[in-house]
């Protein structure tokens, strides 16, 4: 789990793909427009919060998070 809520983020580094075994990732409260093509590298990933954000799109391939419930 690793929450970096409200930390007005806009972006994530390509380091975040090491990261393979989280399941958790809260990233609300930033100033994304859009979701980090790195996110969709977790493919462990069970939880993404991403509430309060200016989100215009998603990428196109978040649907690689098979195991995404939320």
């Amino acid at each position: 789990q690793l929450s970096l809520y409200g930390n007005a983020l806009e972006d994530l580094p390509e380091e975040f793909s090491r990261l393979s075994s989280l399941e958790e990732l809260n990233l609300g409260r930033n100033r994304f427009r859009h979701v980090p093509e790195v996110v969709t590298t977790l493919l462990s990933l069970k939880r993404l919060l991403l509430d309060d954000n200016h989100l215009m799109a998603l990428p196109k391939d978040i649907n690689k998070l098979k195991l995404l419930e939320q």
